[in-house]
């Protein structure tokens, strides 16, 4: 049986029907723009992509200090290269090993991202000719660590090893952010992909919460074309608050059960240690991936110890004053005088 595709409307998500994402996208994809030039610090760019917390960059910086032989952290230095690009607002100085690394916040979140799928899956696999499959790549961010990695390990993947979906009015603007680091991506439509439904290939498929904003036509399109055929998966997912409210969404659990259905034998990963405090409570995602070995998940997992108390009440504190607008400094500052320093 072949899968056959009618139009579909790639407005039905929840950045796909923001008609100033859009437009704005559309613009910052000018290379000379003045937008392009700031793109990362524009406030829709801010809430729709850069919303990550202080307190999450708190949290990566403490895993990649820990893990300080992972290759995603001996990788940091090229990753952080990242944010020369787009003018980004958010980024902080950490000591990583022996080197001092300037990172935002979301680019760590990308390369941590990055850890747990080469954890979970397994760095022979995902380097030696599996085709990655992103679905919504914002301007680039994730899938630019993708290459950074490779490079760092000797790899000089094609370009079709890595694909991308995502609205028409984003691809210029992904493809100028990875031209500045001579790395390209496969620009992927729904219907191109004519494969008999359940067969399966050498294909990882990512997606950092943009399936879950989907609903209707356009999310089955994705799970019966993309999902399915793929015979791994790595999903940070939002399906209760952005898909099941509106017409056509389904939930976090009925798309673990649809996985289960469809013999793709899927995993709940404990968010509270994959993801930071603030992707697990404050925005409530989920995290699922299939075709991964449980040897290679409990062992992940094992690495990925829960902060303690003390620290955790620091870090709300760091984040509590973030929210106010302090320099990070300042907030350091602040944090000792109230934790760390003796009252006369």
């Amino acid at each position: 049986m072949i899968w056959f595709m009618k139009k579909i409307d790639m407005s039905n998500s929840a950045l796909g029907s923001n008609v100033s994402w859009v437009d704005f996208s559309e613009k910052a994809g000018h290379k000379n723009s003045q937008e392009f030039a700031e793109f990362r610090r524009h406030p829709i760019m801010l809430k729709a992509i850069e919303g990550t917390t202080y307190l999450s960059l708190m949290q990566n910086i403490f895993f990649f200090r820990k893990l300080e032989d992972h290759i995603v952290t001996r990788s940091l230095e090229k990753i952080s290269s990242s944010d020369m690009i787009g003018a980004p607002i958010r980024l902080f100085t950490a000591k990583v090993g022996s080197k001092y690394i300037t990172i935002n916040r979301t680019t760590a979140k990308y390369a941590k991202n990055w850890s747990n799928i080469i954890d979970c899956f397994g760095i022979d696999i995902l380097f030696n000719g599996t085709k990655v499959t992103e679905i919504g790549a914002g301007y680039g961010g994730e899938s630019k660590v993708f290459f950074d990695i490779a490079c760092k390990l000797g790899k000089t993947p094609d370009l079709g090893e890595y694909e991308v979906y995502d609205l028409p009015s984003s691809e210029l603007l992904i493809r100028h952010f990875l031209d500045n680091f001579g790395y390209s991506v496969a620009f992927k439509k729904l219907g191109e992909n004519k494969l008999p439904l359940g067969r399966s290939t050498k294909n990882l498929v990512i997606s950092n919460a943009a399936l879950s904003e989907m609903r209707g036509d356009l999310l089955w399109s994705y799970l019966n074309e993309i999902v399915l055929p793929a015979s791994f998966g790595y999903f940070i997912v939002n399906f209760d608050s952005h898909s099941k409210p509106y017409e056509g969404g389904i939930s976090n659990s009925e798309f673990y059960d649809w996985l289960v259905e469809n013999g793709k034998n899927p995993r709940w990963l404990n968010e509270k240690k994959f993801l930071t405090n603030f992707d697990s409570s404050a925005a409530g995602s989920k995290l699922i991936v299939f075709g991964a070995e449980d040897d290679f998940i409990q062992r992940a997992a094992q690495t990925r110890v829960n902060h303690g108390f003390i620290l955790r009440i620091v870090f709300r504190v760091i984040e509590y004053y973030s929210q106010k607008g302090l320099d990070i400094y300042e907030i350091i500052k602040t944090v000792k005088r109230k934790f760390f320093c003796r009252k006369e």
